[in-house]
């Protein structure tokens, strides 16, 4: 029950995720190489993530720091897509 209720939830963010990026992308022809971008970067997380939050663990010994640090990346994430903004295109 658990795996259907998460898979629901992620499915319905990435798909709000990926129109949310190409509403922002000005250009047409680049909306594939933008979105490679968008790709890249996610998985840059999934890579990158688990070898610092073994570090921060390893560091005090313990999962706090780790938690710590997920909660302030996720505040600042949130606050920073606030900032984001549609630039009108002109009508041709």
């Amino acid at each position: 029950m658990a795996a259907a209720v998460m898979g629901t939830g992620y499915g319905a963010y990435m798909a709000v995720s990926l129109a949310f990026a190409t509403d922002l992308l000005l250009d047409p022809d680049d909306h594939a190489r933008d979105l490679s971008m968008v790709n890249n970067s996610a998985a840059l997380g999934q890579l990158v993530g688990p070898l610092l939050g073994a570090g921060l663990v390893a560091l005090v010994g313990g999962f706090w720091l780790l938690f710590a640090a997920a909660a302030c990346v996720s505040i600042l994430g949130a606050v920073m897509t606030l900032t984001v903004r549609p630039k009108t295109l002109p009508v041709r």
